[in-house]
């Protein structure tokens, strides 16, 4: 974004999480990048997102879309999730009870109406560096353990547990590794798909 682009680009950005919207829109303001940032509510779906986006794209225009395809991090939340709360209670507000793929990323961009022969995939990787797996395991439990329902009296009997759980899983689970300097390096991996509107 920083290597000018073109005077007559505009991009809409999208998230369900407000907090990361707020975070998006600041760095626009601060850099003057041509575009701005919205939440949107996705209790129909993700199809109907992708239908809502086609609808408003023009022809010729261009969407990104993105989902986790591996989480160490969702894993290790859902499971303190299952093991202090079951499997029967509400679901955590940011965090999907699976892992998503390509091919349902492609399926819900073609339910949306891209063509499946206009839309191209790759993944790509992202890292996280965590200095204090404690310290880390207790912020997100703090900030993504939180269900539909909010925190309960049974989360407070829980909570080290919960936390202790996701130090556990963060500190064994796949793709993940400490470095030189003895941080632990999570892997995440994004599946990105790029379809075009005619």
């Amino acid at each position: 974004m920083a290597s000018n682009p073109p005077k007559d680009i505009q991009i809409d950005a999208t998230d369900v999480n407000e907090g990361l919207v707020k975070a998006c829109n600041t760095m626009v303001e601060r850099n003057g990048w041509p575009f701005k940032a919205q939440s949107f509510n996705d209790d129909e779906g993700a199809a109907a997102a992708a239908r809502h986006i086609y609808r408003t794209l023009k022809p010729g225009g261009i969407a990104i879309a993105t989902v986790w395809i591996t989480s160490p991090r969702a894993d290790a939340l859902r499971h303190a999730h299952y093991l202090t709360r079951g499997r029967s209670g509400p679901m955590l507000g940011w965090v999907p009870k699976e892992n998503y793929d390509r091919s349902l990323l492609q399926a819900n961009l073609t339910d949306g109406g891209f063509k499946k022969e206009n839309i191209s995939f790759f993944d790509k990787d992202a890292f996280l560096r965590i200095s204090d797996l404690a310290r880390y395991s207790q912020l997100l439990w703090s900030y993504l353990g939180r269900t539909s329902d909010g925190w309960s009296e049974a989360d407070e009997d829980n909570w080290e547990k919960a936390v202790s759980e996701i130090e556990k899983e963060l500190s064994r689970g796949y793709d993940i590794a400490k470095n030189e300097k003895g941080e632990t390096m999570v892997r995440i991996t994004t599946c990105v798909g790029i379809a075009r509107k005619e």
